[in-house]
């Protein structure tokens, strides 16, 4: 993944660039990279525990408070947990949320795409209009008044249109 794949205004070559490699850290992946880190591997133990809780039907808090006395009880970073136990509660409980973050840049997309649909239709409707007074042969400068467009906007309608005749 790159960065610069993120920015909102892409750049041919962005003054900043980043790569990095993804690796999946779930149950059964990568297991070299976990074992590497006991950070990492504790972590990952910590948050199956929660999934495995909660895919049985205990709610997330439970789920969190009970894992995290499970690794403090089995040694999974234990310290860790015994000085940052609340600070680490609270950061299961409020943990990026897969879905619902696909859920929410659907709901942006949809509605910057509703907005820019919006934003179109004004812009073909005035168009439009600016073409039917044209025909009717109206001053540019009454248009301009009429519709607050500019001159120069008009201008340019009235070039697109004597060069479709």
């Amino acid at each position: 993944y790159k960065l610069s794949d993120m920015f909102t205004n892409k750049t041919e070559n962005p003054a900043l660039e980043l790569k990095v490699m993804v690796y999946n850290i779930n149950k059964g992946m990568n297991e070299d990279v976990k074992n590497a880190c006991e950070a990492l591997k504790g972590y990952m133990i910590c948050v199956d525990k929660i999934r495995d809780k909660v895919n049985q039907g205990m709610s997330s808090t439970d789920a969190v408070i009970q894992s995290i006395n499970e690794c403090i009880e089995e040694d999974v970073l234990r310290d860790f947990f015994l000085e940052h136990k609340e600070i680490a509660m609270n950061a299961c409980l409020y943990e990026y949320d897969e879905q619902k973050h696909i859920k929410n840049e659907k709901n942006i997309s949809f509605e910057e795409g509703k907005q820019e649909g919006l934003t179109e239709g004004e812009e073909r409707k005035q168009y439009d209009i600016v073409v039917r007074m044209l025909k009717r042969h109206k001053d540019i400068e009454e248009i301009s008044g009429d519709l607050d467009v500019s001159i120069e906007y008009i201008k340019q309608v009235e070039a697109e249109l004597f060069a479709k005749a």
